[in-house]
């Protein structure tokens, strides 16, 4: 009789790593059909492992299997979720803080503008001569 991988796996009574490691090495022999799928015969598992595992209710196996994929699957999409939420509140703090700058960065801009606007007015207005005033002797040193 032959079994898919896992099935193999279930009856050998070994991890799954294990078991791959086994057909790595060449431990086990794996054969393929015309699909590609890979099977193992269970006299193969016998001179490897010796007596086979009975599985009690293989129905039971795969529908504990599918329920704990189900729960994989809904604590990942759980956790996907609350990843979303923290991204899209973390998006809104820097939209927020992206406009605070913004804001900021136009107040400065007027501010620059009003002081050129007095430093270009202050330049235009004539300059008068400071008044001479004597220094040290006589007016000839300084």
């Amino acid at each position: 009789m032959k079994l898919n991988i896992s099935e193999a796996i279930l009856r050998s009574g070994v991890s799954r790593a294990t078991f791959y490691n086994y057909i790595k090495k060449g431990v086990v022999s794996v054969t393929q059909d015309a699909t590609g799928a890979k099977f193992i015969d269970t006299a193969e598992l016998v001179r490897v492992f010796g007596e086979l595992k009975q599985l009690k209710d293989p129905e039971a196996h795969r529908k504990s299997k599918s329920t704990n994929t189900e729960q994989a699957v809904y604590t990942e999409n759980t956790l996907l979720k609350k990843d979303l939420d923290h991204a899209r509140e973390m998006l809104s703090r820097l939209e927020a803080e992206l406009r605070e700058t913004k804001e900021r960065e136009k107040k400065a801009e007027e501010r620059l503008d009003a002081v050129l606007l007095r430093l270009n007015n202050s330049t235009e207005q004539p300059k008068t001569e400071p008044e001479q005033t004597k220094r040290g002797l006589f007016g000839l040193f300084k």
